[in-house]
């Protein structure tokens, strides 16, 4: 494995699936608090004019986007369906608020890193008192390019009564540069009505990166992160998997595999995969389940090139790989 993705991965385990939506909010606030020492300026949507991003007039401060802003849209807003009718645009990250929000129109690049990471946190309520039982959903049509490691997160608050629910459906290209590791996240909250999220990836993944994806339950409050869409993955690195509880990462692309070179359980974390068909995994995929982790299958049966099960000397905890009802070729 390479040595950055050890190292995201080795934090991530430690810790990473321990957030709450309160959590979420904390990273949020870190990277607006050091957005003066990596970023241009932390631009906030108005919507006042019309919904261009090429419109000076929607932005607080006033301007167009330039290169290392950092974008929030944080709720109090109005033409909350907006066009990056930016060419070239490349930002340090997005932020959206408590209401509903999609964005269409020219690729956007996600380049400098915040806090070690750059990144897009989707439907991450901003209001002081952090309770909301309504349920939003924020959709990214424009095609998404990552030329460094970064983090996506689908995060709820807690409903004051109900459970709230944040979607967030990613619908564009993915593109993500070499030595380069994405994580996608979605996170769960147990706290009064308790809420989850859902991370609904239907963009094409390519380029040489790998990609992390993460899915919480916290009180039986289920968050997964979803692979669909129409056009089957190409990125060329490892698809890692990590699950709390009985949530899931979900692989239901309609046009092929969502991986087809390799996936991997590690670092003694669980993963409940699940496959609408035997497509959803490509047939020469390495299978790796590492250092005490377990790997669950439900769905179709799919076939598969290698199956690698490895533990260290140190490690007496055993590599577990659970079927179910399916049957691995």
């Amino acid at each position: 494995m390479k040595s950055f993705e050890s190292t995201i991965l080795n934090a991530a385990g430690a810790g990473r699936r321990k957030y709450t939506a309160i959590c979420a909010i904390s990273v949020f606030c870190c990277c607006l608090m050091s957005i003066s020492a990596t970023a241009q300026i932390a631009r906030t949507w108005t919507g006042t004019d019309s919904g261009y991003w090429g419109d000076p007039n929607n932005w607080n401060p006033y301007g167009v986007p330039q290169t290392g802003d950092y974008l929030v849209f944080g709720g109090n807003d109005s033409n909350d369906t907006m066009t990056n009718d930016i060419t070239g645009l490349s930002v340090d990250g997005l932020s959206f608020g408590e209401v509903s929000y999609v964005l269409k129109g020219n690729p956007l690049t996600i380049d400098n890193q915040i806090n070690g990471l750059s990144g897009i946190f989707g439907a991450i309520d901003t209001e002081a008192n952090g309770n909301d039982d309504t349920s939003t959903t924020t959709t990214i049509y424009c095609a998404l390019v990552f030329t460094k490691s970064a983090v996506i997160v689908a995060a709820s608050i807690a409903g004051t009564i109900t459970e709230s629910t944040r979607d967030l459906y990613l619908n564009g290209a993915i593109q993500i540069n070499e030595s380069c590791l994405l994580t996608l996240e979605s996170l769960a909250i147990s706290y009064e009505g308790g809420g989850n999220s859902h991370l609904i990836v239907s963009g094409a993944i390519s380029g040489a990166g790998s990609v992390l994806a993460s899915a919480d339950d916290e009180g039986g409050h289920v968050s997964p992160v979803e692979f669909s869409g129409s056009s089957p993955n190409s990125f060329l690195g490892t698809l890692y998997l990590s699950t709390i509880g009985s949530s899931s990462v979900i692989f239901d692309n309609s046009a092929g595999s969502v991986v087809s070179t390799s996936l991997a359980v590690t670092n003694g974390e669980t993963a409940n995969l699940v496959l609408d068909s035997a497509s959803q995994i490509g047939g020469n995929t390495t299978v790796i389940i590492a250092n005490g982790s377990k790997l669950s299958l439900s769905g179709s049966s799919p076939t598969v090139g290698t199956i690698a099960m490895t533990n260290v000397s140190a490690d007496a905890l055993p590599c577990t790989l659970d079927t179910g009802s399916t049957l691995l070729g």
